[in-house]
């Protein structure tokens, strides 16, 4: 791609997250710039990320501390991966594949699982244990949010949707 059709995928993408969520497409900007270091370290795809900090901004009050809250999950989930992968039983290789061949999906998957603990208290010690007092936020409210009717899911596939058309 080119910079202007990335810009114009992108573009797109946000318009229609923004669309979708109640919020703006200036919050899911700010979010972006505080998030976009670790996701692309971590190699989550763009338009993925559009769809993902605009389900978790519409969820809280400040897209601001959305981008800090979902950056340092994710950066944690490549620190503490060996500890992830121990606590869902796979081998620490094993982890590493499925994280780099899908880390959104992984990410996901993680906070989804986290957010099925039935203890409150279970839920904020795990996610706390794993990704830290600040990425534990991101973790619990996506966990939730993906439990409960999969609204992140259904805004992702907005933004990879209007990624790839690039109206």
């Amino acid at each position: 791609l080119t910079l202007h059709e990335f810009a114009t995928k992108a573009g797109s993408a946000i318009n229609s997250v923004g669309q979708a969520i109640v919020g703006s497409e200036s919050e899911i900007v700010s979010a972006l710039l505080r998030v976009g270091p670790a996701a692309v370290a971590a190699g989550i795809p763009f338009p993925g990320l559009i769809g993902l900090v605009g389900a978790y901004a519409e969820a809280t009050s400040s897209a601001e501390k959305a981008g800090t809250q979902l950056g340092r999950a994710i950066t944690q989930q490549s620190i503490k991966y060996k500890d992830l992968a121990k606590s869902v039983g796979i081998t620490d290789e094993e982890f590493i594949a499925l994280n780099d061949s899908s880390p959104l999906e992984m990410f996901l998957a993680i906070a989804e699982a986290i957010g099925k603990v039935e203890s409150a208290t279970m839920r904020q010690a795990l996610a706390q244990e794993f990704f830290g007092k600040v990425g534990a936020k991101a973790v619990n409210v996506l966990g939730e949010i993906a439990n409960q009717g999969g609204k992140v899911y259904k805004v992702i596939n907005i933004a990879n949707k209007a990624f790839r058309e690039g109206t």
